[in-house]
């Protein structure tokens, strides 16, 4: 009998911050649960202030509850007009204020960790993938992400991952520009839809010739 074990995604957006009254990340993601998506993928979406003690509290516990396949954070740059895949976080120079006015003392994410970890998701390949072009979206890769929340939230996760030294999962980011820079939250919420896809087939894909 055919399986009928679902991949779990859990998918992540922030909330306002600066002079970004919307946060295009939290727009599209709240729209992804109202996509049609494979029967296999059970999404969970969570919004999250852009503050760092958060990050630092919510992260394993979300890791912990939901047992997620997969992590998707998604966040906005106004420095980016297409989706953009980050493919490696870092763990020092965190000195910009969050919401709270807070950043951590250490200027880093996380103490005795590794100054830099890579996804496991080769994001140059999900750029280029079929399932991408059949849809018509275009996307960059990109090598850094900022040293602000974003930054931290993919390393925290990376790290989760690295710490607990768990297998079959991964963890992403992704940059969406601003509201209209040129894509609405329902075009955001599309290619995000069609990212995870990809995402989750590349993983496939990759366990499937560990196994043969």
């Amino acid at each position: 009998m055919p399986s009928c074990k679902k991949d779990k995604v859990l998918i992540t957006g922030f909330g306002p911050f600066g002079t970004h009254k919307r946060n295009s990340s939290s727009e599209a993601v709240k729209i992804l649960p109202s996509l049609s998506l494979p029967n296999n993928i059970e999404l969970v979406t969570k919004l999250l202030p852009v503050e760092y003690q958060v990050i630092d509290a919510k992260i394993p516990k979300m890791w912990k509850k939901h047992k997620p396949r997969l992590v998707i954070h998604v966040g906005l740059s106004s420095m980016v007009d297409k989706i953009t895949l980050e493919q490696c976080a870092y763990n020092k120079g965190y000195c910009k204020p969050d919401n709270k006015n807070y950043y951590p003392s250490s200027l880093c994410c996380k103490t005795s960790a590794p100054d830099t970890i890579i996804s496991s998701i080769n994001m140059q390949e999900i750029s280029e993938s079929d399932i991408l072009k059949n849809n018509n979206i275009s996307v960059n890769v990109s090598h850094e992400a900022g040293r602000y929340l974003c930054d931290y939230i993919f390393f925290s996760s990376l790290h989760h991952i690295h710490a607990t030294s768990k297998t079959g999962v991964a963890a992403a980011f992704i940059h969406v520009p601003p509201l209209d820079l040129p894509f609405s939250a329902a075009d955001l919420a599309h290619q995000l839809k069609v990212i995870i896809i990809a995402m989750l087939s590349q993983m496939d894909h990759v366990q499937e010739h560990a196994e043969s």
